[in-house]
Parts: structure tokens; C-alpha cells; sequence
């Protein structure tokens, strides 16, 4: 250490006295400052604050580290100022390198995490500070292998991974890690994730709804002995480009529950040799003797359960669980539109029809089997029976659709039907339905139709609302009655139109002279199913009876497979 002495002060000769040094300082004052100014940032000596994200200049003195703190038996990744000494307890295990400049990126001898047996062996927790963030890591592999004695890590999302390809063995053999937080994880680039949970034993909760797989090609291993697992939601796993998933659950003993979303698929998977070996017999459908991707999917058969969007009401998605796949309470109003992507069960539905004040038939159809024991005492329903054709005068036919009450039974789902009043009401009314374990049916397109020997009739049922027609073809309902569509027309979703087209050439028969179609409801019956749908004629002696196929032509006989008409009515065999 140098020592100073206080010095006499001196006279003009030779040495300066203390005020003309003092005053030649003073001048020299404004060109020191100057310099200092242009002196780069990262010269400057500085105080590392972890709070800050710095620049490249600002990071003149900022080295990526790994630091172990011996007595706390943590190991902290951080930006650490060089130009400071480490504490009494704080160990350097670890610089990084830009994998540019050095290939060698750890402690510049190693190209991927090289931790010795002493650092492995001792570390209980891993701490990575904000600003690591600043460091964009080259790999992941084998950043964490065989940590036997970590217990946990904080801050996994600030791990800068934007450039990282392989992430295997990163976790490989922690085995005491009870949980890990992927939030804000970035998984977008990595191609392997070879043995990345493999022989963590002690897992409990692993939250990877954030992980990005799109680009992984090999899961080998990836969860092989996660005996504590019991769930693992890869709702967010793409795996099209994956091509080894062998092992990947093997001996997960404990495993019940493993959620995949359509973005899970093992169409390019080549390799998939004991991907369930040894697993709990309690997952799903589980068969010992089966063990490769051949179950590895939802719905029939299928090792997973579903998890992810499975309709859309107006703007809000409804999410389902399972296999079959559930959802808990869903409102169903015919104020959205409405889309049914897959089949699920609600255990508690609230569906609401807007049936307004009159008491005339409309159009109802809804993605859900309907009792027609639910249905409020004012209400009654009726199912479609077949089409009456009357022939005029002048060849041209008028239709009567006909319909039976139901008083009793199920209405199937994706069948139209007609509902009503059955007093006018004084004011606008809502049908309110309260259904448990509703199954909600996919709006799959379903074409409801019947044929005469002149007209082929469709059925259409919509769950959008629809303002497009064709007004030469389509018809709808409007006060208990099938008008044809007009330019202006509108209808609500969960609803039906009629579009009506010609089979022949004969003119007298055209759909252009049909401009309505009554209704006609008759007797008490069951529902219908929609395949008893036919056409009648009331010309018994018109030259059209006997047997025609689809397109109109007459046949001698019956067809022994096939649709056909028969004297009006339609027939299948």
C-alpha cells in the first residue's frame, strides 16, 4: 500500500506552489472533460446493474458466466463485470463465448456444457439472472445432465435460445427435480430433443404449453423414466417433422393422462420401438402387448386424451378435455354463428332459440339430440314426413311438405325439424333448454334430401347465419310457410332452407313455376328419421309411375342395390 506524507509546501523555485498548480489544473479542466467524452462506453470503468439490458458497448466489461456460490450451493448464470472480484464464496465454473469468435464456446476448450463431477455433485439450486438473456446460447446439451442433487431453477425463461438446435441430455438424470416452468420458453429452432427429461425421476409438474416443436425430428427417450409423472399436457406439440419417438414414454409408471391437440402426429415417425414399454396400466386403453405409435393418438383405441378448441360461438372458442373429449359448461345461443370442429360432451348445457310472439311453424336444426320430454309445455314439434305433389291443369305440381307431430322420443341431432307456439304470445319469446351431458355434434355438412320422379329436394341446415341465395332454387321459411328466396332474404343459425331443383326436361314440371310450399302437419307419432323422407304423387295414373333411377330414367325393373324412385316414393338397398 502506498503511504503519503504531508508535504511543507513549497516555494516558486523549481516546483510550483500549491495555488499555480491548482490554477493550471483548473485550466487543463475543460480539455479533460472532452476526452473523457469521447472515450467509448465500454472503456468506461462501470457497475454491473442486473435490473438493465445493456448494448454491445455497454457490455465492454459484461462477461456470460456461470459463478457457484460455495457456501449456498448455488450455481448463477449472469452477466458478470470482470473489472469486479468475485466474493469469498463464489467460485468461477464457467465464461461463455461468442460461438462466432470461438468456437469453443465453453470456457473456450469445450463446444457444448462440460461441468465437472464437484459442480454436478453439489449444486441444489440454479439461479439465471434477466440479463443472461444477452447471451444467445449455442446448445442446450447436456446443460443440466446429471445435477443429481438440484431441487429447483429460477428464471428458465430468461435462457436466450433463439439460436439453440439441440437441447439433448439438458436435464438428463436431475434426479430430484420435482418441477419446471417453460413459460416464455423458446423451443422454435431445436431439432433434437433426444433424452431431455430422461431418469428425471422426481418430476411431478412439467409445463410445456409453450414449447414450439415444429422443427424437432427426434424425441428418442424423451421422457423415458419420469416415474412420478401422472399428466402431460403436449397440447402445443407439432410433431409432423418427427422421425424417432422410440422410448419416449417408456417405464412412466405412473403416467394417466397424456393430452395431444391434431398437431400431434406420427405420419413421418419411423422409428417408434417401445414408446409405451412398461407404462401405467391405468393410461387409457393401455395395452402392454402394443407398445409402439400404433395407439399413440386420441379417440378410438388411442393411448392420448384430446385438449384444445373443439367449437367457436360467435368470437369465443370452447375448449374441450379428453377421450371423449368434455367440456364443463358451455352456453349455446342462435344470436352466434356457430362451428362445431369435433364431437364433445358438455356437462351442462343452456341452449336459448329466439321463437318470437308467433304461432307459426319455423325451421329449427341444432347439433345436439333433442328430448322432446325437455321441451316447455307451450312448445310442440313436429318431424318432416314426406312431400306431396299435385299435379295441375296445366302440368305444373304444387308441394305440400308434410310433417307429423312428436310428442314422445329423440329428435337426432343435424335433423331438421319444425317447432312453434302454441298460443300466440304478447310478447317476444326464448326457448330455454338446460341439458346435462349434451353431445355436441361437428357441423360435418350433413345432407338431409328426397327425390321425386321430377324434383330432387334438399335440405340444408345452417348454424351461421346466412343472407345468400339462389332465388331460382332455394326456399325459406317465412310464417309457416316455404317461400322462395328472395335477394333480401336472411336466416338465424341453427336453422333450415329447402333448395328444390329439377330431374327432367320437362318444362311443365319447373321449379320456376313453384314459388311456395305449404306445410301440413298431421297425427301424433314419434320423430322420424331423416331416410323415411319420400315423395308422393296424387296422379296416380300419370305416365311418371313405375321405377326411375336418380337421373330420371325409367328402368324395367328394380335395381338389387342402389337409390331409386318407385311409383314417387324413394328407396334404398
Amino acid at each position: 500500500m502506498k503511504h503519503f506524507t504531508k508535504q511543507k509546501k513549497m516555494s516558486n523555485n523549481g516546483i510550483l506552489s500549491t495555488d499555480g498548480a491548482i490554477r493550471r489544473w483548473l485550466s487543463l479542466l475543460p480539455l479533460m472533460v472532452l476526452m473523457m467524452w469521447l472515450v467509448p462506453t465500454g472503456l468506461r470503468a462501470q457497475v454491473y446493474d442486473n435490473s438493465v439490458t445493456y448494448t454491445a458497448l455497454d457490455t465492454y466489461y459484461l462477461q456470460p458466466s456461470a459463478v457457484y456460490n460455495t457456501k449456498t450451493n448455488v450455481l448463477t448464470f449472469k452477466m458478470r463485470d470482470i473489472t469486479h472480484e468475485l466474493g469469498t464464496d463464489e467460485t468461477l465454473v464457467a465464461d461463455f463465448y461468442d460461438p462466432a469468435v470461438n468456437a469453443n464456446w465453453f470456457n473456450g476448450t469445450k463446444n457444448e456444457f462440460y461441468w465437472s463431477d464437484d459442480v454436478k455433485n453439489a449444486v441444489t439450486k440454479v439461479v439465471i439472472e434477466k440479463n443472461f438473456s444477452n447471451y444467445a446460447l449455442p446448445s442446450c446439451k447436456g446443460m443440466f445432465e446429471e445435477f443429481n442433487k438440484l431441487y429447483t431453477i429460477e428464471g428458465l425463461n430468461n435462457l436466450n435460445t433463439t439460436n439453440v438446435k439441440s437441447m439433448v441430455d439438458m436435464f438428463f438424470s436431475c434426479d430430484v427435480l420435482s418441477s419446471l416452468d417453460f413459460t416464455g420458453f423458446n423451443t422454435a429452432n431445436v431439432t433434437d430433443m433426444t433424452n431431455m427429461f430422461r431418469s428425471c425421476m422426481s418430476l411431478t409438474s412439467l409445463d410445456l404449453t409453450s414449447f414450439n416443436t415444429a422443427k424437432v425430428e427426434q424425441m428418442y427417450c424423451m421422457f423415458q423414466r419420469c416415474d412420478r409423472l401422472k399428466t402431460l399436457d403436449l397440447s402445443s406439440f407439432n410433431t409432423a417433422k418427427v422421425e424417432n419417438m422410440s422410448y419416449m414414454f417408456a417405464t412412466c409408471k405412473n403416467i394417466e393422462d397424456i393430452y395431444v391437440s391434431d398437431l400431434f402426429s406420427t405420419a413421418k415417425v419411423t422409428k417408434s420401438s417401445d414408446m409405451f414399454y412398461n407404462a401405467n396400466y391405468w393410461l387409457q386403453n393401455y395395452n402392454p402387448k402394443e407398445v409402439d405409435k400404433t395407439h399413440a393418438h386420441y379417440g378410438e383405441g388411442g393411448y392420448f386424451k384430446f385438449k384444445g378448441v373443439v367449437a367457436k360461438l360467435g368470437d369465443k372458442n370452447i375448449n374441450g378435455l379428453g377421450n371423449p373429449i368434455l367440456t364443463e359448461s358451455v352456453e349455446l345461443t342462435d344470436d352466434n354463428d356457430l362451428e362445431v370442429y369435433k364431437t364433445f360432451t358438455a356437462k351442462n348445457l343452456v341452449y336459448t332459440y329466439n321463437v318470437g310472439s308467433s304461432d307459426k311453424w319455423q325451421s329449427m336444426y341444432v347439433p345436439f339430440d333433442l328430448d322432446i320430454s325437455k321441451l316447455p309445455e307451450e312448445y310442440e314439434v313436429a318431424t318432416i314426413n314426406n312431400f306431396h305433389e299435385y299435379e295441375q291443369n296445366d302440368g305444373s305440381y304444387n308441394v305440400v311438405l308434410e310433417a307429423n307431430y312428436a310428442n314422445t322420443g329423440t329428435i337426432p341431432a343435424l335433423n331438421p325439424f319444425i317447432i312453434r307456439l302454441k298460443q300466440e304470445a304478447a310478447e317476444d319469446t326464448k326457448l330455454t333448454l338446460n341439458l346435462s351431458n349434451a353431445k355436441i355434434c361437428a357441423n360435418n355438412n350433413k345432407i338431409v334430401d328426397c327425390s321425386s320422379v321430377t324434383r330432387h329436394y334438399v335440405f340444408n341446415g345452417v348454424f351461421k347465419s346466412k343472407n345468400t341465395f339462389d332465388t331460382n332454387t332455394d326456399f325459406v321459411m317465412q310464417e309457416g310457410t316455404l317461400l322462395k328466396a328472395t335477394s333480401d332474404a336472411m336466416i338465424k343459425p341453427q336453422r333450415w332452407y329447402l333448395t328444390a331443383t329439377d330431374r327432367t326436361e320437362d318444362t311443365s314440371a319447373s321449379t320456376a313455376k313453384l314459388n311456395r310450399i305449404a306445410i301440413r302437419v298431421i297425427g301424433d307419432g314419434k320423430p322420424t328419421g331423416i331416410d323415411e323422407i319420400h315423395v308422393v304423387s296424387d296422379k296416380a295414373a300419370q305416365s311418371k309411375l313405375g321405377i326411375y333411377d336418380l337421373q330420371g330414367r325409367k328402368l324395367s325393373q328394380e335395381p338389387t342395390h342402389g337409390i331409386y324412385i318407385k311409383n314417387g316414393k324413394k328407396y334404398v338397398k
